[in-house]
């Protein structure tokens, strides 16, 4: 089930984008195919599929590009703000 007022499909002189959303909102799944007559600049010739995991916080925690790792992110919590930086 998708999760409500997620974005799933979009078309337009771009190409064709599906996304997929975890049962939170998270966004798990971004793939993309080019439209032929796009603009230089996004053009693809070939589907892309981008995916997208999550921590226990549901903070980014990695980001992939056709099944390869591409980055991994962390969040470290250092404290409350000081007083006045709220």
């Amino acid at each position: 089930m998708e999760p409500a007022n997620r974005l799933q499909n979009a078309n337009g002189p771009w190409g064709q984008r599906t996304f997929t959303y975890d049962g939170v909102g998270n966004m798990l799944t971004d793939s993309r195919l080019g439209a032929p007559d796009a603009p230089v600049g996004i053009r693809r010739r070939n589907l892309e599929l981008y995916g997208y995991t999550y921590n226990n916080a549901n903070r980014l925690k990695t980001v992939s590009f056709q099944g390869n790792l591409v980055g991994t992110y962390t969040c470290v919590f250092r404290g409350p703000p000081p007083a006045g930086r709220r």
